[in-house]
């Protein structure tokens, strides 16, 4: 309940802040955009003034916040902003992602060949010193791109996520090589992924994500096993999911206007789609950010338009929306189950489940969601594309008791 330190940074004109990031040292990492000239730079930054229009901007504190580290603006003479930031584990180079309306936007290696024409996706990698920029390129396509999530794919391989409603957007080993939607010229979006080649030269892997309707990405990770996650919203009610989704259907299907929250996961390397489902009620839902815990469970951070389903699990903290627009919390537990697993009282359950190719698992069961989860037993020789389990159990007469199934580690 305590704020351990707390500081403003901008100067006189107006700063938008959209990502943040955290280093081993606990050095924090913002970054957005900045209509200021003044605002604070540190000697020998890659760019100490401000050109025309709003720049990105990236800036560097020690974990008092009472030191800046590194300040520096980044962009052309027009409209630039950054979204998301990465710090790689081991070098501490400054990966960013972002927009750019700038033809004198800094790039190293426009390998893409791009001429721009409208507004588009940057990728840019500024070394641990703050001044020397060790990469940078356009990504995109003839028509509008944003690069809103990057990452250090096993801390080699720089990805980058987003979404463009351009036709011609660079796609290679694509899981979906074309647009899903009307194209180029309408409101609509594709979600896209794009991995490059280790030396950065080229596009390793490159897919758009979508259905006929707008579909965005706004958050990215991946675990230990290299599997890539992609968060976000889709309007679509073709959105990819796959045969194991939570939610198969988009709660507003009629509607294309509202937005259901979704989360994707993409296999190692990556080489196809291993889950995607739709995560949404009657209203918009849109997945804000998310991560992993050492079990290899999801928690989405969305935030919600919707009452009711699916907003009201058992034993909910706060089981009903107060407001217009509330924040939510969501678990999914590997490999992403149905929780049909609930059971009322003695007896046990039946649960489905979806394995990603281990034949292992762990049954648990609690009595209270809320606090720690008991082990009921280990199955072995599960079958490779899931099925269903009887779970027998004594529970009390008058329990409520819940069950999950995870892999076993």
């Amino acid at each position: 309940d305590t704020i351990l330190a707390g500081t403003f940074y901008g100067g006189s004109g107006f700063e938008l802040l959209y990502g943040a990031a955290m280093d081993a040292r606990t050095n924090i990492y913002i970054v957005g955009d900045t209509s200021s000239t003044n605002l604070p730079t540190t000697p020998n930054a890659f760019q100490t003034n401000d050109l025309p229009d709003t720049d990105g901007f990236l800036a560097v504190f020690d974990s008092s916040l009472s030191n800046l580290l590194l300040g520096t603006y980044l962009g052309g003479s027009k409209i630039d902003i950054c979204f998301s930031v990465a710090v790689h584990p081991a070098t501490r180079d400054i990966l960013l992602g972002g927009i750019t309306d700038s033809t004198n936007f800094p790039v190293t290696n426009n390998f893409l060949h791009m001429t721009l024409l409208q507004r588009t996706g940057f990728v840019s990698l500024i070394a641990s010193n703050g001044h020397d920029l060790i990469f940078s390129t356009y990504l995109g396509g003839s028509s509008g791109s944003y690069v809103t999530a990057v990452g250090f794919y096993t801390n080699e391989s720089i990805m980058a996520a987003g979404y463009t409603h351009s036709l011609d957007f660079p796609v290679t080993n694509a899981f979906q090589d074309t647009f899903g939607g009307p194209g180029s010229g309408t409101l609509d979006d594709d979600a896209f992924f794009t991995m490059f080649t280790t030396g950065r030269t080229g596009l390793a892997y490159s897919t758009y994500l979508g259905g006929t309707h707008d579909d965005t990405v706004i958050d990215m990770l991946y675990d230990d096993r290299g599997r890539i996650y992609l968060a976000g919203a889709t309007c679509s009610t073709n959105f990819p999911v796959t045969a194991n989704a939570h939610q198969p259907q988009k709660a507003q299907a009629p509607d294309t206007w509202y937005r259901d929250a979704y989360f994707a996961v993409f296999s190692q390397e990556p080489t196809g789609l291993v889950y995607a489902t739709y995560f949404g009620g009657g209203a918009h839902d849109y997945s804000s950010c998310m991560n992993l815990d050492e079990y290899g469970a999801i928690y989405l951070v969305p935030y919600s338009e919707s009452s009711g389903s699916p907003w009201t699990p058992t034993n909910a903290l706060y089981p009903t929306r107060l407001g217009d627009d509330d924040a939510a919390v969501v678990k999914f537990v590997e490999p992403y189950i149905r929780f049909d697993g609930m059971a009322l009282g003695a007896g046990g359950a039946e649960i489905n489940w979806y394995t990603d190719g281990r034949r292992s698992a762990v049954v648990e069961y609690t009595d209270d969601p809320r606090n720690d989860w008991n082990q009921l037993g280990t199955y072995s020789n599960l079958e490779l594309t899931g099925g269903s389990m009887t779970i027998t159990d004594t529970a009390p007469a008058a329990a409520t008791r819940c069950y999950r199934i995870r892999p076993e580690r």
